[in-house]
């Protein structure tokens, strides 16, 4: 098994040998509560990402970190090093705030 097969095995990928066209079959073939259940779990995935990503951003808020970066704020450091707008950090922190 290639290296790239294992992470993806790890990640729950299919290898890239799969074509899309047969992961698409192989999705519309899945019984409705199968899907469900996968989407389910993405999203939770996604929200705990968007949890932790607040949670880096708060810390760099608070202890000041941005400025050791030469940065005036946390938003400034997320524009410049992350391609992060303004909203979308504010967004993130206050995902986190929420989830305490």
């Amino acid at each position: 098994m290639s290296k790239n097969s294992k992470v993806s095995a790890l990640h729950g990928h299919k290898p890239a040998s799969v074509s899309v066209r047969q992961l698409a079959q192989e999705y519309a073939a899945m019984p409705t509560a199968d899907l469900m259940a996968e989407l389910v779990e993405l999203v939770e995935r996604e929200k705990a990402r968007e949890i932790e990503q607040g949670r880096i951003l708060t810390q760099i808020r608070d202890e000041r970190i941005y400025e050791r970066k030469g940065y005036k704020s946390v938003y400034a450091l997320a524009s410049a090093e992350l391609g992060v707008s303004t909203a979308e950090v504010k967004r993130l922190m206050t995902r986190y705030a929420n989830s305490l």
